[in-house]
């Protein structure tokens, strides 16, 4: 399912037209018409500001049907690392700083994205 299917059928679930998404997200309602048609791009934060309004998790928003979902997780010990587990053994790690979570999360966002688009 793509991404503008996903915000549609989420949307109809919570018994929301696309007035109601708009004014909840603060967009008009032709944004909401535009992501749902696959028209317009989501930034991050309008990601995790969708998921919350939904009641869903953003990786589950974001995330193609027969993939698993990717998370964020912070490792043990002393290394002060992040990873961002891909599935599998596939995994990318970096610094457990502000700019390490703001990578790890646009190459969250984007590696969903292209997923979502297939």
């Amino acid at each position: 399912m793509k991404l503008g299917e996903r915000i549609k059928t989420l949307r109809e679930k919570s018994e929301m037209t696309q007035e109601d998404l708009a004014e909840k997200m603060g967009v008009q309602r032709n944004t909401v018409w535009r992501w749902e048609n696959q028209k317009a791009n989501l930034t991050a934060n309008n990601i995790r500001k969708l998921a919350t309004v939904l009641n869903v998790d953003s990786s589950e928003l974001m995330a193609s049907s027969n993939t698993l979902p990717m998370k964020i997780q912070e490792t043990d010990g002393s290394n002060n690392m992040v990873v961002l587990s891909l599935g599998g053994d596939k995994s990318v790690r970096a610094p457990a700083t502000q700019d390490g979570y703001a990578f790890l999360e646009r190459l969250f966002l984007a590696s969903l994205q292209a997923q979502s688009a297939v």
